[in-house]
C-alpha cells in the first residue's frame, strides 16, 4: 500500500485529540455502567461473585474460558447494553492482552496511520497516548480494556466522516460499537481471572440517554411515589426479568437526604409496603465512591415484591436516592 502524500499527512495535526480518544469517552460511560452492574449484582452478594465471569458475544468470546454465561441485556436510560461474564484459567495480563488484540484488529485503521505518521514526521509533536483509540489500564490485580469496535479500515478520513455523523445524531454507533472488559484476578479461589464484558450493537444515542434537563428516559418503580424536587437520573431494567433500578438526584434547593428518607418511610406504608427494619442486604458500599461515606438503607416488601432504597448525598450536597426492585 502506498504511503500518504506529504500534503495529506498533516491531517493528523488537525484532528482533535478528544475526537481520536473517543474510546476514552466510551470507557468513562462504561465505568458508569460498571457501577450500575455492580449494584445490580448485589441483589444477592454471592451472585455478584458468580457473575464476574467470561464474555458472551461472538465478538468478545474468550476461547480459553472455563465457564461462559449467556448474554444478558440491560435497558439503560432507554438504550440497550449487553453483558456477559466468565472465568479464564489464564492470568490477568493474558486476558487483557487478548481483548486489547481484539480492539487492535478493529480500530478503523487509525493506529497504523498514526504510527506511520509519527515514524515519517518525528519533528511533529503529538500526544500519541491521548490519541490512542484504545484504553487499557491495569493495577492491583484488576484491569480494564475499552475501545470502539470499528468495522471500517478507512483511517482518519473515514473516522472524521463518521464522527461528523455522530456529532449530528448523538448516536455512538455512527463511529463504532462500545466494547468494555473488566478483569480481576481470582485471589480467593483456584486462581485464574474473573472477567465481565459489556458492549453495544447498533444505535446507542447518548443525547437521548443523558438529557441536559428533566428526567432521563425510563420509568419509576411501580407503586413507589416520588417526592417533589427529585429528578430521575438513571433508569435500568434487565430484559425478560422483573428487576429494575432507578436513581434520583435532588434539584437545586430540593429536599435533603433526611427529607427524602422521611418521605419514603411515610408513603411506602400508606401504599401497603411493610418496612423491613435492621440491616438490609443492599449495595450501599458500591455507591460510596460517588456519594456520602455512609449511605442509609431502607427495605420494604409487598406481596412477592421487594424494594431496597439507598439514601446518600453527593459532592454537590444534593440528595441521591437509589431504588432497586427484586422479586
Amino acid at each position: 500500500m502506498s504511503r500518504r502524500a506529504p500534503t495529506k499527512i498533516p491531517l493528523w495535526a488537525y484532528v482533535p485529540e478528544r475526537v481520536l480518544g473517543m474510546a476514552r469517552v466510551a470507557a468513562l460511560l462504561a465505568a458508569a455502567v460498571a457501577i450500575v452492574l455492580s449494584v445490580w449484582g448485589y441483589r444477592a452478594r454471592a451472585q455478584l461473585t458468580e457473575r464476574l465471569i467470561d464474555t458472551g458475544s461472538a465478538m468478545l468470546h474468550y476461547d480459553g474460558a472455563t465457564r461462559q454465561d449467556a448474554r444478558r441485556t440491560l435497558v439503560f436510560n432507554g438504550q440497550r447494553i449487553h453483558l456477559s461474564s466468565g472465568k479464564s484459567p489464564h492470568d490477568l495480563h493474558q486476558v487483557l492482552d487478548f481483548y486489547e488484540g481484539h480492539c487492535l484488529d478493529h480500530d478503523g485503521g487509525l493506529i497504523q496511520e498514526l504510527d506511520t505518521f509519527v515514524a515519517e514526521h518525528p519533528e511533529v509533536q503529538l500526544n500519541t497516548d491521548a490519541m490512542d483509540p484504545i484504553l487499557r489500564t491495569e493495577s492491583g490485580g484488576r484491569g480494564v480494556v475499552a475501545c470502539l469496535y470499528m468495522e471500517e479500515t478507512d483511517g482518519t478520513k473515514g473516522f472524521m466522516e463518521r464522527y461528523h455523523r455522530y456529532a449530528q445524531s448523538g448516536d455512538l454507533s455512527e463511529i463504532g460499537d462500545m466494547r468494555y472488559i473488566y478483569a480481576e484476578e481470582d485471589k480467593d479461589g483456584d486462581g485464574g481471572t474473573h472477567f465481565v464484558a459489556f458492549w453495544t450493537d447498533g444505535p446507542f444515542v447518548l443525547r437521548e440517554m443523558l438529557p441536559a434537563e428533566g428526567d432521563a428516559p425510563g420509568q419509576d418503580i411501580r407503586d413507589v411515589d416520588r417526592p417533589d424536587g427529585l429528578r430521575r437520573f438513571l433508569s435500568v431494567h434487565e430484559s425478560g426479568t422483573p428487576q429494575a433500578m432507578t436513581v434520583y438526584v435532588s434539584e437545586e434547593d430540593g429536599p435533603t437526604e433526611t427529607d427524602v428518607e422521611q418521605f419514603y418511610r411515610e408513603t411506602l406504608v400508606r401504599r401497603g409496603w411493610r418496612l423491613l427494619e435492621g440491616e438490609a442486604p443492599a449495595p450501599a458500599a458500591a455507591l460510596t465512591p460517588l456519594t456520602s461515606p455512609a449511605p442509609r438503607v431502607l427495605a420494604a416488601e409487598r406481596s412477592e415484591r421487594m424494594v431496597t432504597l439507598i439514601f446518600s448525598t453527593n459532592d454537590d450536597r444534593r440528595a441521591v436516592t437509589t431504588i432497586l426492585e427484586a422479586r
